[in-house]
């Protein structure tokens, strides 16, 4: 039955909904034989989104962090000083967006950082053919306790100080709660 009415090539006379809605989730009970609405429980994890409004110089063949300035939206109080600060145990998805200034010599390199160490990493060449920024995102899930902190480092040689791409399309980092583990 769809929107009280019945389906003619259906086969589930059994199916009585009351109110029929987009996205509704459906759970078929065996003892009844019939079919019932299943609520959508979406858990409020913690989550945060931050950002640099204007490019970072990143110098030569040095690590530097990512110094963010804006938040876009912080709803466990996770957003530290350039860094996600973990104040709830479990299992996270972090994601960064990073990338450089249009150059064609050397290579550049991101990092996210877990306590100070290395969690994922990514490389890459720098093309000439590039007319514009060099990006790419970088992404984990990893289980982080209370007190663990997460930054982002980014690393070039090009042989001078390169700038960062900016904004929240260009240099951002979020991260997401999803479960205990």
């Amino acid at each position: 039955m769809a929107h009280g009415k019945e389906h003619p090539n259906s086969d589930h006379s059994d199916m009585v909904i009351a109110s029929p809605a987009d996205g509704q989730i459906l759970q078929y009970e065996s003892a009844s034989g019939k079919w019932k609405n299943v609520p959508l429980v979406v858990a409020d994890q913690p989550m945060a989104k931050m950002y640099k409004a204007a490019a970072q110089s990143i110098g030569n063949s040095s690590w530097v962090l990512q110094q963010f300035d804006s938040g876009l939206y912080d709803t466990g109080s996770l957003i530290g000083t350039n860094r996600f600060d973990i104040t709830e145990d479990g299992v996270y998805i972090i994601m960064a967006g990073q990338g450089f200034e249009s150059h064609g010599t050397g290579r550049r390199l991101g990092l996210i950082s877990l306590n100070g160490g290395t969690l994922a990493q990514h490389r890459m060449r720098a093309e000439n053919s590039l007319p514009d920024y060099t990006q790419w995102i970088i992404a984990a899930e990893h289980k982080l306790v209370d007190e663990d902190y997460i930054e982002f480092k980014m690393w070039q040689n090009s042989g001078a100080n390169l700038n960062s791409a900016s904004g929240v399309a260009g240099q951002w980092a979020t991260i997401r709660r999803v479960g205990d583990g």
